[in-house]
């Protein structure tokens, strides 16, 4: 027995020999002999852990026992080795503590937590899921068919996981339309925190906030506006517009009336002509309360419109309209909208920032994507100039994130490039990343 074993003991290591286990711990004796005999029976080196009182106080230690043989190779002893694991058990006994506490934290966190291995496979699932979504995490946890069950819609899903892989090292929000056990479609905003806390047998993990009612409302706000847009439309282009072209009559005939008064018929005449253009205006401000819906075959001849009389351009000015559609558009209105938006705010900047003279409207329509581009002769753009600085780049921007579009814009000698390509079908995850 060497000196640390014997300081257990409380005695010199040479007062503890020929003494037995009960004669130094009785109440660890039985431990002790009960591995001491397993190794006999075996034969060979063996680890136990042990688990012993010593002086009151539980002591833990990994006990390494092997046999001794004789010339003939008979067991004539056992010795061993042990090393005092007590404190490394202990830390262990805290840290299942503390995450017993974090699994309890997170199970009642009153927002939604999911967390995906390396398989992408859902390895975590607490109740405000399973509440939103009507799934137990029983269902869900290791079920390799979970996200199908989620989101059936295959490209839907595969929109959806493209995004989470392009991005997952960075963070972001993306709103996400799921489909709860019951059928009904829940929208949630799903916030990555992965990028920021790794977590061990964790590829990426997230936490996500219930926003279906928050997005029903808004849905009811923009139906409300876009009533209410109409309703301006029609009262401008059939009330002021019909009662400008009246006055205009009028004032025309008035001046064919008193042509024997130069001055007179002169002033009339200015008058015609100044309700003439409020009608032209008046037209224009109705139509651009809902561009898309106001031109009959939607978004292609409403770009046609705009680049046909787009109002900032002069004579000096070229804006050619190209439309190549293999496909029908099926992208909702709003999407729509948002789109001519986006090619009215680009060309304006071409026109007022950029001095194009040359620019060229295109629109591809394919099976899979929508893409709007815009191209200018101009001055260019500058990638290191202020975010949106005179540019209506961060309006550009948030038309093409609200409907699930990418946005790029390629700036430098000669002119510049504005896209804008979104998949062509009705739903697609949300983009809200933080840029």
């Amino acid at each position: 027995m060497n000196a640390r074993c014997a300081t257990l003991y409380h005695c010199e290591p040479a007062a503890c020999l020929g003494k037995t286990d009960f004669d130094l711990a009785p109440s660890a004796a039985p431990v002790f002999q009960a591995t001491d005999r397993a190794t006999l029976e075996r034969g060979e080196a063996m680890v136990h852990e042990q688990q012993v009182e010593i002086d009151g106080e539980t002591r833990h230690y990994l006990a390494h026992k092997f046999p001794i043989r004789d010339g003939r190779g008979r067991i004539v002893s056992i010795a061993g080795t042990s090393i005092d694991i007590t404190e490394l058990k202990r830390a262990e006994e805290r840290l299942r503590e503390a995450e017993m506490r974090m699994r309890t934290i997170v199970q009642d966190m009153p927002v939604l937590m999911d967390a995906f291995d390396a398989d992408g496979t859902i390895v975590a699932w607490n109740r405000e899921c399973e509440r939103v979504t009507g799934y137990a995490a029983a269902e869900i946890v290791g079920n390799p068919d979970a996200m199908r069950l989620l989101y059936p819609d295959p490209a839907y899903l595969e929109a959806m996981l493209s995004e989470a892989q392009e991005l997952r090292q960075q963070s972001y929000s993306r709103v996400f339309e799921l489909t709860a056990k019951d059928g009904s479609r829940r929208s949630v905003e799903w916030f990555n925190l992965g990028a920021k806390i790794a977590v061990p047998g964790w590829l990426e993990w997230s936490i996500g906030i219930d926003v279906t009612e928050r997005r029903r409302l808004e849905a009811a706000l923009h139906e409300a506006t876009v009533r209410e847009q109409r309703r301006l439309g029609h009262d401008l282009h059939d009330g002021l517009g019909q009662e400008l072209t009246g006055l205009s009559l009028l004032a025309q005939s008035l001046a064919h009336r008193h042509a024997l008064d130069p001055a007179l018929a002169a002033e009339l005449a200015e008058l015609a002509q100044l309700a003439a253009q409020a009608i032209v205006t008046c037209k224009n401000v109705a139509r651009g309360l809902a561009p898309v819906e106001e031109a009959r075959k939607g978004l292609a001849e409403a770009l046609r419109q705009l680049a046909g009389a787009f109002p900032h351009a002069g004579a000096a000015v070229a804006i050619e309209c190209r439309i190549r559609q293999s496909a029908p558009l099926a992208i909702p209105l709003e999407a729509s909208n948002h789109l001519y938006r986006i090619a009215q705010e680009a060309l304006t900047n071409a026109v007022r920032h950029a001095r194009a003279r040359a620019i060229s409207l295109e629109l591809d329509v394919d099976r899979d994507h929508v893409r709007l581009t815009v191209r200018d002769d101009g001055e260019g753009f500058d990638p290191g100039a202020a975010p949106g600085a005179g540019m209506g780049l961060t309006t550009m921007r948030t038309r093409a994130r609200a409907i699930g579009a990418r946005l790029s814009v390629g700036g430098g000698p000669p002119g510049t490039v504005v896209s804008c390509e979104r998949a062509n079908r009705a739903n697609v995850p949300q983009r809200r990343s933080r840029e």
